[in-house]
């Protein structure tokens, strides 16, 4: 199924359509953002995509996508695009998203901008560091569980913990 949204930040005014996209491709451009960006997203591997049954989403442009996991997890969303993290947001609580976990203050204030909360955080465990995590321009970041009110089932759902 396709979702056309607007970018208001391109100058052209032009839709963008999501698709769904196969695990390869989708990795194979999620790789393409620089190594200290890779590490603020987990790195599935196309066969765990596949595995876990991840639907996985790539604009038209193949520069922007996200995953979302069985229990409406949002995982992987990458832009190579500046400015596109509030609309991708948005467009993945449309397909369904209640919960992610996101790594510093940044990506904090995306989400909650979109209406999350957060209902954990944690301190930085080195011992659990992201590969190529960039200390010297990063620091430790608190590490936040996060959940959109009112859709959000802990009953049901729960984050996704991939081997």
């Amino acid at each position: 199924m396709n979702t056309e949204f607007d970018i208001q930040e391109n100058k052209d005014n032009s839709k963008i359509t999501l698709l769904n996209a196969d695990a390869v491709e989708f990795v194979n451009q999620r790789d393409r953002l620089k190594l200290e960006l890779q590490a603020f997203l987990t790195p599935y591997s196309p066969k765990e995509y596949i595995e876990h049954k991840i639907d996985i989403f790539l604009t038209e442009d193949k520069k922007s996508g996200f995953g979302v996991t069985l229990k409406h997890e949002l995982v992987s969303l990458f832009s190579l695009e500046a400015k596109r993290g509030p609309k991708l947001v948005q467009l993945a609580i449309e397909k369904g998203v209640t919960h992610l976990t996101c790594i510093g203050d940044k990506l904090l204030v995306l989400y909650k901008n979109a209406g999350f909360e957060i209902a954990k955080a944690e301190a930085w465990n080195p011992d659990y560091a992201p590969k190529y995590w960039n200390y010297e321009k990063f620091g430790s970041p608190k590490v936040f569980t996060m959940v959109l009110p009112g859709k959000y089932n802990p009953e049901i759902e729960h984050p996704t913990i991939l081997p």
